[in-house]
């Protein structure tokens, strides 16, 4: 479990900076985590699909007519990075997950796609889902503020690019190039791992034909 201070002091770390007790001390480098915390964290989140932060919901029906799209949905108020739409979820809802032989039937006939067409609109200021899944079901990355739902990989590629941020205005152009260019290069490395190990711990769902391939056959 981590928390925004062991973060910092990690980004510090990186950069060969002194640590900290409290981001809201009078110290330079407590004021560059503070200025740079926020965006660092939203940037890292956003920049892969982390499962600790992935949510899979019902979206909202709008009344809203999308340009080009059948179906207008809400995008959701705690999203910060929207990554598909799917209509699976509500398929296998209907279905008994007592029957075993059921579930055989769905896995080898009829399991959907799991990602259907979509596009992020705007529309009286606001961010709409246009698609043309009805019953749409959204997967997202949540902004996730609480450190301690952090998994170690998001821990260390978050100091890493937070220390990136915050090289150059503690140690001067000349040495905080490097620094900062060190940093990313942790943070890339870190990415990728994290990347091939969520990969490891998911089963890519099977792939249903299109209906005008079923039908030459």
């Amino acid at each position: 479990m981590s928390s925004q201070i062991e973060i910092c002091n990690l980004a510090l770390s990186s950069v060969r900076a002194k640590s900290i007790n409290s981001i809201t001390e009078a110290s330079v480098e407590a004021q560059q985590c503070k200025l740079h915390y926020d965006i660092a964290r939203q940037f890292v989140l956003r920049d892969t699909p982390w499962q600790f932060a992935k949510v899979v919901t019902a979206l909202e029906l709008l009344t809203t007519e999308p340009l080009h799209w059948v179906y207008a949905y809400a995008y959701p108020n705690d999203c910060l990075a929207f990554r598909s739409v799917t209509g699976d979820y509500a398929f296998k809802q209907q279905t008994d997950t007592d029957d075993v032989s059921r579930w055989r039937f769905v896995e080898e006939q009829y399991e959907p796609e799991l990602s259907v067409p979509f596009e992020i609109q705007h529309s009286s200021g606001n961010r709409i889902i246009a698609t043309d899944e009805t019953e749409a079901y959204g997967i997202y990355t949540k902004d996730i503020i609480d450190e301690s739902m952090f998994d170690p990989q998001m821990v260390m590629a978050l100091g890493y690019y937070l220390g990136s941020l915050i090289a150059i205005p503690l140690t001067g152009a000349d040495i905080g190039r490097a620094m900062r260019k060190e940093a990313l290069q942790l943070y890339s490395s870190t990415i990728n791992v994290a990347i091939a190990n969520e990969l490891n711990e998911s089963r890519p769902p099977k792939r249903r034909e299109p209906a005008l391939v079923r039908v030459r056959r």
